[in-house]
């Protein structure tokens, strides 16, 4: 089933799932929010509004590596040729 952007309705490319963690304390708790889905244009506005450096790297990192990893071929259509 296709999803739509949460922001825009278009087709939605990629869903961000938060970790909140517990930190200094023993032992860790941990809880993960419900996916949200987005269109590639809208998650890389939702980038820039992110309110600290850090918290943006760290989006941006991981939204990079995605996309990256995406528009490559898959080894099935490397090999079909």
């Amino acid at each position: 089933m296709q999803k739509l952007c949460s922001n825009c309705s278009q087709l939605a490319e990629y869903s961000l799932v938060f970790v909140l963690s517990s930190v200094g304390t023993s032992p860790r708790f941990q809880k993960c929010s419900p996916a949200v889905s987005f269109c590639d244009d809208c998650l890389r506005e939702l980038c820039d509004c992110f309110c600290t450096n850090d918290l943006r790297k760290a989006v941006n990192s991981a939204y990079t590596a995605l996309s990256q990893r995406s528009r490559k071929p898959s080894i099935r259509e490397d090999s079909s040729g």
